[in-house]
């Protein structure tokens, strides 16, 4: 478990950012000296920033060829028959 201040350290944000997070609901939180799990924190503090870009999982692997070629295509860089 870690305070405010070690979840601020670890995330690279203020220890008032922290305090804003948790209020919104963002972060989640305990009672006690030690109130939040860095773990925990990390994940949410990153889905949250995913939900603010609008990143959405969609069909494909991932992979940065895959995605390059993706992107190349939408600027017509690449040919559709390239990439069959």
């Amino acid at each position: 478990m870690a305070t405010q201040r070690e979840v601020a350290d670890h995330l690279d944000l203020s220890v008032k950012r922290i305090s804003e997070l948790i209020k919104d609901g963002i972060l989640p939180s305990k009672l006690g000296r030690s109130p939040l799990n860095l773990d925990v924190c990390r994940v949410a503090y990153i889905s949250y920033l995913r939900k603010l870009g609008g990143y959405h999982k969609r069909s494909g692997t991932g992979d940065i060829a895959e995605e390059k070629t993706k992107l190349l295509l939408v600027y017509g860089k690449v040919e559709f028959s390239m990439i069959n």
